[in-house]
């Protein structure tokens, strides 16, 4: 049906303006933020549901699903006991969730229809995502009046249209792991369009001064080179990337600064007040997603803009979050979904969808990444590509 390709080609053009599309709703005593690529997901997986024809449900589907059943669960429990200005967003935030569930199913579904070449057009998302970015350190260099609006502030850092170095860090590096698969795919052409691609996505990664995107980078190109035995290939690009980043201009400011400490503290404060709520909420949490309130009423978070911080209603660890919001139950079975993934990559000798799973879960402890809009959009439609790859 040519709507449902309208509306996932509208869903790729929205993905590099980020945060930049995004819309907050301050309605009558509750906050919401509402991202289009949000709704336009919700679009897309509408479509699917009501016109298109489905098929049985993907691998991983079930015990992703037991995890979203359980997310219900624990916000209906905890329901009768939150303001009313605490529950909506908390709902919205379950069907956030749901739809994203969903979205992995009919993506599936879509790209057994369609048969399009979907790491080509990831990788010109990645181009897009670093276009951006470079513009931004470039002209707009100094980005610390957006801490007046709930953001982080940072200098002389590539924070793109994301607003944050670590999220445009990652995408970058998810978009970099594709476009050096494609390279070396032997039966592909346009390879100078990866060179120069790859070239462009890794220069924006050292301008992030991310320290867990150098990490993931290097860590990406040793899984998907040594896995293909491209032993010169890993040493010379490894070499390389470490030479940028010695080279790259760190004007002032701790950003610039690789043995920053204040990130980490901050980071470690965090996970300590995540893990004192999950301890007095252990079986099913606060309830997903109610963290927001929790931390507030505990002291965690500033009492004049608890509601619009942009990192009150999160935590800096996928799993902790998880925890927090879910409990043991949501913990475990969503552990077990990651862990099926993963045994199941290895056995199929994936070293790229293997690359971008580690990618993911070690970016977990550092981001509440895992639960990213665009990070949910791209690991959507990578684990829906694998899927229906091994499905066949």
């Amino acid at each position: 049906m040519k709507a449902w390709k309208w509306i996932f080609y509208i869903t790729l053009l929205i993905f590099p303006f980020g945060q930049l599309a995004s819309f907050n709703f301050p309605l009558k005593g509750f906050f919401f933020r509402l991202h289009l690529i949000d709704v336009s997901c919700l679009f897309f997986v509408l479509c699917w549901f009501f016109l298109i024809k489905k098929t049985s449900p993907p691998s991983f589907f079930k015990p992703l699903a037991v995890f979203g059943v359980i997310a219900g669960m624990s916000l209906a429990v905890k329901a009768f006991s939150l303001p009313f200005g605490e529950l909506i967003p908390a709902f919205f935030y379950l069907v956030r969730l749901y739809c994203w569930i969903m979205f992995f199913w009919a993506m599936r579904d879509f790209l057994k229809k369609e048969k399009i070449n979907i790491n080509i057009l990831l990788v010109c998302e990645g181009v897009a995502v670093a276009v951006f970015s470079l513009w931004q350190y470039l002209f707009l260099s100094d980005t610390r009046f957006l801490y007046y609006s709930g953001w982080d502030d940072h200098l002389f850092r590539a924070i793109g249209t994301f607003l944050d170095p670590a999220f445009n860090g990652l995408i970058l590096v998810l978009s970099f792991i594709v476009g050096l698969n494609k390279l070396l795919d032997k039966s592909k052409n346009n390879k100078t369009f990866f060179v120069i691609a790859l070239i462009l996505i890794g220069t924006t990664v050292g301008l992030t001064f991310s320290r867990m995107s150098y990490l993931l980078l290097l860590l990406s190109l040793f899984i998907v080179l040594v896995t293909k035995k491209k032993y010169k290939l890993f040493f010379l690009l490894t070499s390389v990337f470490l030479l940028l980043v010695f080279l790259l201009p760190k004007p002032t400011g701790e950003g610039v600064d690789l043995l920053r400490k204040t990130s980490g503290s901050a980071k470690i404060i965090n996970y300590r007040q995540i893990l004192s709520i999950s301890k007095d909420n252990l079986f099913l949490g606060v309830g997903y997603n109610a963290l927001r309130g929790e931390a507030f009423r505990r002291g965690f978070l500033q009492v004049k803009n608890w509601q619009t911080s942009h990192a009150g209603a999160g935590a800096d660890n996928s799993f902790l979050f998880v925890l927090a919001t879910t409990g043991v139950f949501g913990f475990f079975s969503y552990l077990y979904f990651w862990l099926t993934i993963v045994k199941k990559t290895i056995r199929q000798k994936e070293a790229f969808f293997l690359a971008t799973n580690i990618c993911l879960l070690i970016s977990a402890f550092f981001v509440n990444s895992l639960f990213y809009p665009w990070i949910l959009f791209w690991w959507g439609i990578c684990l829906a590509d694998f899927t229906a790859g091994t499905e066949a």
